[in-house]
């Protein structure tokens, strides 16, 4: 437990976890809730899941190891600055 909360240790959808959750390591809090915040806002903006139509993504498990190598989505075109 941290801060009186059991971690999840990976247990969720990939394509919304952090790279701190992708990890496993337990060692996580709030900042990982925002990155999966800001992955549903960006898939909000879009209308589509993020990684659907990226042709680097053919396999799901491609997905997580984007992430897990520090990699980020490239901003949409039509995505105004402010919301990036």
């Amino acid at each position: 437990m941290k801060n009186g909360k059991e971690m999840t240790k990976g247990v969720g959808t990939p394509i919304y976890m952090a790279p701190e959750v992708l990890k496993n390591e337990g060692n996580y809090s709030y900042p990982s809730d925002v990155f999966s915040f800001a992955v549903l806002m960006y898939e909000t903006f879009v209308e589509k899941s993020p990684y659907e139509s990226d042709p680097r993504f053919t396999q799901e498990w491609m997905i997580p190891q984007f992430v897990l190598n520090g990699n980020r989505l490239d901003k949409h075109e039509q995505m105004p600055d402010n919301y990036w």
